[in-house]
């Protein structure tokens, strides 16, 4: 488990502000990228890919399925972490499932795509929509 706030840190993040320390509690705990400014970004395709669905949707497949994966929730979607490359065969994956019109809002972010990064655990950012459910682990 990861420490809320691992001792490098604090809820202000020093000279560099919040997201000085988002930024490297990425770069140590998942060993992610992140990308932009405000808000910071987790660019998609490489270390992840993400199934977006709408929350309500998503809180049914956490009740059903338990993912070991981390999750996010960015306002009302939900983001599953998943390998890299998913988000590519999701559609295919669908149509041989013939279950593409039974779930028009499920949707895969690959390469090129990005998740609004929410606050590591234990820290809080300036307006921060987006939230960890279940947190990347080390």
């Amino acid at each position: 488990m990861v420490p809320a706030v691992l001792p490098h840190m604090t809820s202000t993040g020093g000279e560099d502000g919040a997201y000085g320390a988002w930024r490297r509690w990425y770069a140590r705990v998942p060993g992610w990228p992140v990308t932009g400014g405000v808000p910071l970004l987790l660019p998609t395709g490489t270390a992840f890919d993400a199934l977006s669905l709408p929350a309500a949707a998503g809180r049914e497949v956490l009740d059903r399925l338990r993912p070991a994966a981390p999750v996010a929730l960015d306002g009302e979607t939900m983001h599953l972490l998943v390998a890299p490359g998913s988000a590519g065969e999701l559609p295919g994956l669908l149509d041989w499932l013939e279950w593409g019109p039974l779930v028009p809002e499920l949707r895969g972010v690959g390469e090129g795509g990005h998740l609004v990064a929410p606050p590591p655990p234990g820290l809080r950012g300036p307006g921060a929509a987006a939230r960890w459910l279940r947190p990347p682990v080390a």
